[in-house]
Parts: C-alpha cells; sequence; structure tokens
C-alpha cells in the first residue's frame, strides 16, 4: 500500500524488558513488527503469524495498487454505480470519514485526483499547473461518497472521484492486528509498521509503559520520549520531499515539517498525523483543546511545539 507522506520515524529501545519475543514481516511496502511480552516463545510466535496474517488480508483489499482489490474496484467504478465491498474496506473508510469531518478537510481519502497531479505515470514527482489542480479539487471531499452499510456498497458521485488509504491503511491494519492478539489472550505486546505506526498493549510490572523517543527530521535530535500504554501512534512528514498535499488548497504542504499524533487507535492517529501536516498550529491547538485524548508534536519551518501528554 502506497502513501502520500514520507514515514517520520519514533526510535524505541525494548533491550530490558523480559521475556520480550519479536517477529517481523514485509507487508505494505514497509516491515510490520511485533514485540510479545510472554513466557511462550512458540505461543507467542504463533499469535504474531496470526496477526501477520490479517495484515496480508487487509492489504489484499485495502491497497489500490493491487487488482480487483476493493479500492481498484471502488476507483474503477462509473458514477451512480454501487459496488459491493467487504466489511473491513467500509470499516475503514467510514474512520477516514470521522477524520475528514473532525480536521475539517485536512484528512481526506479522495485525494487521488490531486496526488495524481503532482506524480507522473512513473509515479516520479512533476509539478502541475493552476488548470489541473482546479480541476482535481473539484474532484476531491468525502461527500462524493456514500456509503450504504445494509448492501454493503460504496457509491461515487463522478468517475473520476478516486480513494487512496494510504494515509490509514497501516493504521487500521495495525487496530485488527491488536484485536487478533487480543483474541489470542496477548496482553503486552507493542505492533508497529515501519516505525511510523504503532500501537503500545499494556505495560507489564517491571515497566511503566512501552519507551519510544522523537527525532527533528532534520538535525535528529531527540526532541521528545514517552512511555506509550493503551496507546497508537503515528508520525508523517516531508523529509524527502514535498509531496502531501493540502486537499482543501491542492498545493504541496511547506511549512510543516512533521508531526506525530497520538491516541486511542492506530487508524485514526494515522489520520491526524497526516492531517496535522496540513492544518496550522492554531488550528492544532483548537483540535487538541476539544480532544484531550489526542496528543501531537509539530515540526514547522518556526519551532517545535507539543499539546497534550503521550
Amino acid at each position: 500500500m502506497n502513501t502520500q507522506q514520507d514515514d517520520i520515524y519514533f526510535e524505541y529501545d525494548f533491550n530490558k524488558l523480559q521475556n520480550l519475543y519479536k517477529f517481523a514481516h514485509q507487508a505494505m511496502a514497509t516491515v510490520f513488527e511485533i514485540f510479545i511480552i510472554h513466557p511462550d516463545p512458540v505461543y507467542a510466535r504463533n499469535a504474531a503469524q496470526a496477526a501477520f496474517a490479517e495484515c496480508d488480508r487487509l492489504e489484499q483489499q485495502l491497497s489500490r495498487f493491487i487488482p480487483n482489490s476493493d479500492i481498484t474496484r471502488i476507483n474503477s467504478a462509473s458514477a451512480h454505480s454501487p459496488v459491493i465491498v467487504g466489511l473491513d474496506a467500509l470499516d475503514c473508510i467510514a474512520v477516514a470519514y470521522e477524520a475528514w469531518r473532525h480536521t475539517r478537510g485536512a484528512f481526506d481519502i479522495t485525494i487521488t485526483p490531486l496526488l495524481d497531479c503532482y506524480f507522473d505515470n512513473q509515479r516520479q514527482p512533476r509539478v502541475p499547473d493552476a488548470a489541473e489542480i482546479w480541476t482535481a479539487r473539484n474532484l476531491v471531499g468525502m461527500d462524493h461518497l456514500h456509503i450504504d452499510w445494509a448492501a454493503r456498497t460504496l457509491t461515487k458521485t463522478d468517475a473520476a472521484v478516486g480513494i487512496d488509504l494510504g494515509g490509514i491503511g497501516k493504521g487500521y491494519a495495525i487496530d485488527k492486528m491488536q484485536q487478533v492478539l487480543r483474541y489470542w489472550e496477548i496482553s503486552h505486546a507493542f505492533i508497529h509498521g515501519g516505525q511510523s505506526s504503532a500501537i503500545a498493549f499494556d505495560a507489564s510490572e517491571d515497566f511503566s509503559g512501552w519507551p519510544v523517543t522523537f527525532t527533528h527530521p532534520a538535525s535528529h535530535a531527540t526532541i521528545a520520549a514517552a512511555a506509550l500504554r493503551n496507546k497508537a501512534l503515528s508520525g508523517s512528514g516531508i523529509r524527502k520531499q514535498n509531496h502531501i498535499i493540502d486537499p482543501i488548497s491542492g498545493k504541496a504542504v511547506t511549512e510543516n515539517i512533521a508531526a506525530w499524533s497520538c491516541t486511542s487507535g492506530a487508524a485514526y492517529a494515522d489520520a491526524l498525523s497526516t492531517a496535522f501536516m496540513v492544518m496550522s498550529i492554531e488550528q492544532i491547538i483548537g483540535f487538541c483543546k476539544a480532544l484531550a485524548d489526542v496528543g501531537a508534536i509539530v515540526v514547522t519551518r518556526g519551532g517545535i511545539s507539543r499539546f497534550n501528554e503521550f
């Protein structure tokens, strides 16, 4: 699954934890890792493999780059033609809709027409003209989609409307992987995808939380640290090139360099870290004041801001 942002990493050091087992798996164009604290390494491995299998299943449904995935079929559909899709696709899109509504359009999975303006057929960056941006902006907005839960269908208002779950898909997969580990009665674990999206289970008795640190993408200096427990985390940024696009203006983001969000769910955290790259500091302050369970760290051209505790 592709994304519209460079991964902005967090660092972790779990070496001091007892009975900790690490498992890795390639999926969604990144490496997922699961850390499990458990007395039985074989049981921990089997639980991790079940979670990775769930991740693989979801990638087949949610990637717009896989032929015949739910998202590919939606993107290929004609206007006003209901497309029957799986419950996971509908559920992920519903989470995206809530993020779109809460951020007033700063996060938008229908940004595909705008993304396509900034990349050529070989997915190399290009500079679109104003007319291209204007045309694409008219196709962006979650109000172009209609979900019928009873019929399990999604309908577009225009054939050119396109969906990209890259800004939320890894987090959604991590949320579902968490459910698998809970089913296996795993109580102490940490899951991450590419060190940019993660969820922390409860901490064991020997430590207060899963220790992570955040570094400046340019200077690589440590700017914050946290001990996570029962929280999700996500990071977004423009470390390599300016290709996070503001769905509202249609322009590439230049002021915000990196953003991390922390909240209860990984999919929602994914969406928020992308939205915080687009939103102004004043907008982020208002957002975090309204939602006390959302934490944010934002690096701009002018400095570093932190809102609420992780």
